[in-house]
């Protein structure tokens, strides 16, 4: 029988993950751990379920460490509806709202 595990009492699961997803030296720190572990010899499907993620990101996280570096392993920005089109939109909903 396994040992019970231990309850936090301020911070859910949810709050932890935004911190995690908040803050890039979280996210980077997380992403050379698990090239690390790769390195170790521990399996991308192993950790992909240790990390919540599928085993083709961890193995995406590992080449591109390879290839460039602490860079690699930051996220790319992506192409998408531009912030201030949404600050726009978000102005005009809240005008028509009134």
């Amino acid at each position: 029988m396994g040992r019970k595990v231990k309850a936090l009492e301020k911070y859910t699961s949810e709050q932890i993950k935004a911190i995690i997803d908040g803050d890039v030296k979280h996210k980077l720190g997380i992403r050379i751990y698990a090239v690390y572990q790769s390195s170790m010899g521990i399996s991308s499907r192993a950790l992909a379920k240790l990390y919540n993620v599928s085993f083709k990101q961890i193995r995406n996280w590992i080449n591109r460490f390879d290839a460039e570096g602490l860079q690699g392993l930051l996220d790319k920005t992506r192409s998408g509806r531009l912030l201030w089109l949404r600050t726009l939109y978000q102005n005009i909903m809240r005008l028509n709202t009134c």
